[in-house]
């Protein structure tokens, strides 16, 4: 009985070990397709692009951090400009960066007023707030927040800045 369970263990152990192995090496290869080694090792353009547009994100909001224009926000922009996170990120630098509220609200009129998507709809709604409070406008950006309170309850950006401007 004894010896029974003495191997049942060690086959048990054997899988589990296997087991780990597998995950770790399949979690090595994405790490090197979509993050440390974008590009690096496998040559891939698709790859190259990843690291580009993660480099220039992330020094974007460095050098707005640091108090410098997000200038490179533009440039990522440039690379995709079919991209809707990248549109954004610019309508976003128009107010954050460049504080210029009106270019912002032009910038956010080809997108619909009820994106279908949740996250876009919290997305734009809160640089139109933003950009209506850039642009002088508080009593629009309130109008905005209050209706975006009843569809994303609880939402603490929503609650931000519905108390900023109260």
């Amino acid at each position: 009985m004894r010896k029974g369970v003495h191997v049942a263990s060690a086959v048990v152990g054997l899988a589990g070990a296997f087991s780990l192995y597998e995950a770790g090496e399949h979690g090595g290869e994405l790490v090197y397709a979509y993050a440390g080694g974008v590009g690096i090792r496998s040559g891939n353009p698709d790859d190259v692009d990843r690291l580009l547009v993660a480099g220039l994100y992330h020094q974007a909001m460095l050098d707005r951090k640091a108090g410098r224009t997000a200038e490179l926000v533009s440039q990522l922009a440039q690379r995709h400009p079919e991209d809707t996170s990248a549109r954004l990120l610019v309508i976003e630098s128009l107010i954050v960066d460049k504080k210029n509220g009106k270019a912002a609200l032009a910038a956010l009129a080809p997108f619909p007023a009820a994106p279908g998507s949740r996250f876009l709809r919290l997305r734009v709604g809160l640089l139109r707030a933003d950009a209506f409070v850039a642009a002088g406008m508080p009593d629009s950006a309130k109008a905005i927040l209050e209706v975006m309170a009843r569809e994303f309850t609880n939402n603490r950006a929503v609650e931000e800045r519905r108390a900023k401007l109260e």
